[in-house]
């Protein structure tokens, strides 16, 4: 027998959009779709994937999609706070959604964990001016910025190796990929098609079969269990 020794398969932001108007009904099978039911599409996934950046919650308790990526930061001796963003950052990254951990690489290329703290703690440090070898981090979030607090000031410059977890990319274009595991794609599909019922005015039995193909398809993510791959299914 004759197999394709292909696992995997390349999805553009056109094949699926296609396939979600195919779901609605509002595509024959093989077509591309108009401009303007592609933008709504196109629209309609952003917000979708932007969602699914967020933390667990009672509604979602499992799976949410990121990317893991790490990086390294040299350390300042002249301050014990940095900022971390691709534009101005002391460590140009897109802003980490969460940070895992941190290894603390001495200039033997020694690591040690550091020990993450609540923002009451790192206030509660009565000399922030305070020298020596880096323990505890704290790090905070807003739209633009992340922002990383040590415990003291670096005595040496040594490195911090950052794992951190990055928020998914955004569709810009319809050739783009997705930055997804592959797994994701089925229930892309049916979660999109379901964010779109709206404006493209479905209703009745329609509506409710396409939720229910969503609500299954998020239940069968929701079950994989935590793993240390690139693509992560659920926090760590």
């Amino acid at each position: 027998m004759a197999t394709s020794g292909t696992y995997s398969i390349t999805l553009t932001a056109q094949t699926l959009f296609s396939a979600v108007l195919e779901e609605l009904g509002v595509l024959d099978a093989g077509g591309s779709g108009k401009t303007g039911d592609i933008a709504t599409v196109l629209q309609r996934a952003n917000f979708w994937l932007i969602q699914q950046n967020g933390r667990p919650n009672a509604i979602r308790p499992g799976a949410m999609m990121w990317t893991r990526e790490s990086g390294t930061l040299t350390l300042d001796i002249t301050t014990a706070s940095y900022d971390l963003n691709p534009t101005t950052g002391d460590l140009a990254i897109q802003v980490p959604s969460h940070i895992h951990s941190i290894l603390y690489r001495d200039a033997d290329d020694n690591d040690t964990p550091m020990t993450p703290m609540t923002w009451d703690e790192y206030q509660a440090i009565p000399d922030k001016d305070g020298t020596g070898t880096p323990q505890r981090y704290h790090y905070r979030k807003d739209l633009a910025n992340g922002e990383l607090y040590l415990d003291v000031v670096p005595d040496v410059a040594n490195e911090l190796i950052i794992n951190y977890k990055q928020p998914l990319e955004i569709i810009s274009a319809v050739g783009n990929e997705f930055d997804v595991d592959p797994s994701w794609y089925l229930t892309m599909l049916y979660n999109i098609a379901y964010q779109c019922t709206g404006p493209f005015q479905l209703a009745g039995d329609k509506v409710a079969d396409i939720r229910q193909k969503a609500v299954e398809s998020m239940a069968v993510m929701n079950s994989f269990f935590s793993d240390d791959k690139e693509f992560n299914m659920r926090p760590a």
